[in-house]
């Protein structure tokens, strides 16, 4: 290269360790050295803006026939044992940690978890929902003749405390051929 010749230098960054966003915006700076062909040097901060990515929590669906001693079980964090377990896997994002903190029925008043456990009153069933995402729900109500759905909102927090909130949603199936149907 000639003199005066202008060179680009790139760079990549990862994140190695969670970046605790809760008092503010996050950056790392590194201090560059840059030389020239005939040796003279000058230096200067480089500053990376770290963005908070936060949880995604992703809508999970279950099912269950309406008699009162089937019990429904899943994860709403891992999406296992949902009907959808593909599409509804929550993720952490950079900051990890994933725990699931609160719940509400959709209209409810919303629960905070205590000692790790959330119990909701749906209008068919109860739910119970642990920390790391596993869930029961079991039918109370079976007055009805159509599928019903019942409604939770969920909400999990990450690592630097970020929160997101999504729906597990229990569809309920009558019961028919049987006594009383």
């Amino acid at each position: 290269p000639t003199s005066g010749a202008v060179r680009v230098a790139s760079y990549t960054y990862e994140l190695l360790n969670p970046a605790n966003h809760t008092a503010g915006p996050v950056n790392d700076s590194f201090t560059l050295l840059v030389r020239d062909y005939s040796g003279d040097t000058a230096t200067q901060t480089f500053r990376i803006a770290i963005a908070d990515d936060g949880p995604v929590a992703r809508l999970d669906e279950d099912q269950t026939l309406g008699f009162p001693l089937l019990m429904s079980t899943g994860n709403v964090i891992t999406g296992q044992g949902t009907l959808t377990p593909a599409t509804a896997r929550d993720s952490a994002g950079a900051d990890g940690g994933l725990q699931l903190v609160a719940g509400n029925a959709v209209g409810g008043a919303t629960v905070n978890a205590t000692g790790g456990v959330v119990n909701l009153t749906g209008q068919y069933g109860t739910l119970v929902l642990q920390a790391d995402g596993r869930y029961t729900y079991q039918v109370t109500n079976t007055v009805f003749s159509t599928a019903v759905d019942d409604r939770f909102v969920y909400t999990v927090r990450d690592a630097d405390g970020t929160q997101a909130s999504s729906e597990l949603v229990i569809h309920v199936q009558p019961l028919t051929g049987g006594p009383g149907s």
